[in-house]
């Protein structure tokens, strides 16, 4: 990615809590896709935010209603974001901000239930509204994945 070239520089305290604000917008928005906050994560993003991911392509409704478990799913097979190292580059009311991040799950391989750890980074494309940061587009790119065997008490196997 170009913008990855060069490096994110802060040359105010303007500049700073924009940059703080991105950071708590994006990890908001991933706290609330695990917590089942669809509203929360509904604010996060603008009318016509467009989402690319393995499993979905489309506009933020679909998304956001793709993203909710049908009623009788486990929650431990749901993914869990845990949010690490957050760049940010801002050009004026444009913004795009990088997130690395590792998604946990549990799924069922062969009869085992097995974590699965999918290592990602989370491109988002922000733009302030109406002087708030509001996210419209998210795109990973996703790094690799790690299947972890687990046993019936739920410990990690060797």
């Amino acid at each position: 990615m170009i913008f990855e070239e060069q490096r994110p520089t802060t040359k105010n305290e303007k500049q700073l809590l924009d940059k703080y604000q991105i950071t708590e917008l994006v990890h908001y928005e991933r706290y609330a896709r695990d917590y089942g906050l669809w509203d929360g994560m509904a604010t996060c993003y603008t009318d016509d935010a467009t989402i690319e991911i393995s499993w979905y392509k489309g506009d933020i409704k679909g998304f956001l209603e793709a993203s909710k478990p049908a009623p009788d799913a486990q929650t431990d097979a749901l993914p869990a974001h845990k949010m690490h190292e957050t760049l940010v580059w801002l050009n004026g009311d444009n913004a795009v901000a990088v997130v690395v991040t590792t998604m946990t799950g549990r799924t069922p391989v062969q009869g085992q239930t097995m974590d699965n750890l999918i290592y990602v980074r989370l491109v988002y494309s922000l733009k302030r509204v109406n002087g708030e940061w509001k996210i419209y587009a998210m795109t990973p790119v996703y790094e690799r994945d790690t299947l972890v065997t687990r046993d019936t008490q739920g410990y990690q196997t060797r």
